[in-house]
């Protein structure tokens, strides 16, 4: 560009240069908040236009002008391990139109052994051609979507567009092993953290990867399990061509771990990261599970639900993916009804890309059938990405002296546990060294997921399952004063409060569980920040699914600010 000669300046200059750049700040604007996601929406004021809080996905504003929401893992076939279904919520007062587009995949091919072979092999995989399908959302209700039947494919994604307000998307996968609901992701992120996974014998570890940009993507994916970090070379350089899902099955690069811990990088492009994990029973208990990966560690995470007894396992998984060790609190807070006394927090000291696990069933600390959150708590600065995974086993005959195959692998790989913090290993299914005969009897599920990093007024559920019964836990994690909550019902065009459920009173740090039903979508809606996850119950009180709701922008909080400072030893 020339330089304007000075004694000639034009009058309208000005005018230009305003114009000018108050264009380049909205491409800006708008190139940041697509390209980056959740990195520039570390906000907690509804200001982020993505709908995203502290990098979680949440509800925009209602004043938004449009919703984008992204529902990565799934399948699309018949008889697949996780059949997709995409519910959208419409919580508003005005009806809403949206365009759900899905886009096809398969697995990556473990066969390539070099970067060139790899690339070729990922950039080979022919995906069906995307199909979209407009949707009518009137005011508070709600539409289903089975991504197969618009595209049949081992792996079906979507991208859910909304205009004219807020909705609220999540996704229910379904398969020969199980049933769960996750929420969708409301951005992308140049990077992903997963912290829990097996590969175990009985156990099936996929990581999806969903690109619906126009622009390729490529990606670095590294794990550390018992044995210490790994980064095979098939996945260094990794592509995921524009409009395609790819998946990874982890078993075939990280064979029989109890604990696998994962980032993807992206180096250059955008997408979005989920895993679905599955048990076959033949050791522990069957499942599956869908989770999506953390774009950030965090300082501060809640967990509203847990609990341990003969049936039952907890175990909270800890990833520091920084350069530097991180101290790190782990506190479990009891219901406040069950006047169970709360242990003392167990302290982790975990090293650089190294992950430790504190299982809950295997310390006496932890009261058996008493109902608790947990909270964990960085006391060094140092985020970190916090995971839980809970397995659930009922004997169906006589009895079984199986130990459930719940024990795991001994020695966590990168932790010094102090203060009596064992960390065993084994994520929810079974050591791979069990015997298969000695869970002949048994069924059950598993969970596993992420915390919050927010404390908000609002959480909406949006998928059902066909159950016996749903719940909800509550947590309120200021320890000065309590909330008031209200549970609401949204379902054929109205929302209304759900039963007696009204005005419930959270104590101050403590922990509450209100009862649901089955066929509706919710809002739990609170006077104080809290943190809100379902249970979903099936036959025999077995938990089906355990998850965080999605957030509302407006009035969240971040949740380190709330949980006050780690206890003094």
């Amino acid at each position: 560009m020339k330089r304007p000669r000075l004694r000639r300046r034009s009058p309208r200059l000005p005018f230009v240069v305003l114009l000018a750049a108050a264009i380049g700040a909205s491409v800006w604007q708008a190139r940041t908040d697509d390209d980056r996601g959740p990195a520039l929406a570390n906000t907690v004021d509804g200001a982020a236009p993505a709908g995203t809080v502290l990098g979680m996905p949440a509800v925009a504003s209602q004043d938004a002008l449009s919703s984008t929401w992204y529902c990565a893992a799934g399948t699309g076939d018949e008889g697949g391990m996780a059949d997709h279904t995409v519910t959208i919520l419409n919580p508003g007062d005005r009806s809403l139109d949206a365009t759900v587009t899905v886009y096809g995949g398969v697995l990556a091919s473990s066969s390539p052994t070099t970067a060139e072979t790899s690339d070729a092999a990922a950039a080979s995989v022919a995906a069906p051609a995307a199909a979209a399908r407009a949707i009518r959302l009137p005011a508070h209700d709600r539409a289903e979507l089975r991504l197969g039947d618009l595209v049949a494919a081992p792996l079906v994604a979507a991208l859910v567009e909304a205009a004219g307000g807020a909705v609220v998307v999540d996704h229910r996968v379904a398969g020969p092993h199980g049933v769960d609901v996750g929420p969708c992701t409301s951005a992308t992120a140049p990077v992903w953290h997963l912290a829990s996974g097996a590969t175990t014998r009985d156990a099936r570890e996929v990581v999806v990867l969903f690109n619906p940009f126009p622009t390729d993507a490529i990606v670095d994916i590294g794990f550390h399990t018992d044995a210490g970090p790994r980064e095979p070379v098939r996945f260094q350089g990794f592509p995921v061509a524009a409009g395609t899902v790819v998946g990874v099955d982890i078993g075939d690069d990280v064979a029989r771990e109890p604990h696998v811990s994962a980032t993807l990088r992206t180096r250059t492009g955008r997408v979005v990261v989920e895993r679905l994990q599955e048990f076959d029973g033949s050791l522990g208990p069957e499942g599956l599970a869908v989770a999506l990966g953390v774009p950030e560690p965090a300082p501060a995470w809640a967990f509203a639900d847990g609990a341990v007894d003969d049936g039952r396992t907890e175990r909270i998984i800890v990833y520091n993916p920084n350069d530097e060790r991180a101290q790190v609190e782990v506190r479990v807070v009891p219901t406040s009804d069950e006047r169970a006394p709360a242990p003392q927090p167990f302290r982790l000291s975990i090293r650089a890309g190294a992950f430790s696990v504190v299982d809950y069933g295997a310390e006496e600390r932890v009261t058996a059938g008493v109902e608790h959150a947990t909270v964990v708590r960085s006391t060094n600065g140092v985020p970190v990405v916090a995971e839980r995974a809970m397995t659930q086993v009922v004997e169906s005959d006589e009895e079984d002296d199986a130990d459930d195959g719940d024990d795991g692998a001994d020695g966590e790989d990168g932790a010094d546990a102090e203060d009596g913090a064992d960390a065993e290993d084994g994520d929810g299914g079974a050591d791979g060294d069990e015997e298969s005969s000695e869970a002949a009897d048994r069924t059950g599920d598993i969970t596993t997921g992420p915390g919050s990093v927010v404390a908000a007024h609002r959480w909406a559920f949006t998928s059902s399952v066909d159950n016996d019964g749903a719940g909800f836990a509550v947590f309120n994690p200021d320890p000065e004063r309590s909330a008031r909550v209200t549970l609401l019902a949204v379902a054929d065009g109205r929302k209304a409060e759900f039963g007696s459920v009204r005005d419930v009173e959270v104590p101050a740090g403590g922990r509450v569980t209100l009862a649901g039903a089955a066929a509706a979508a919710w809002i739990v809606e609170s006077g104080a920040p809290v943190v809100v996850e379902r249970v979903v119950l099936g036959e025999g009180g077995v938990r089906l699914a355990t998850g965080l709701g999605i957030p509302s922008v407006e009035g969240a909080v971040p949740l380190e600010s709330l949980v006050g400072p780690p206890n003094a030893e």
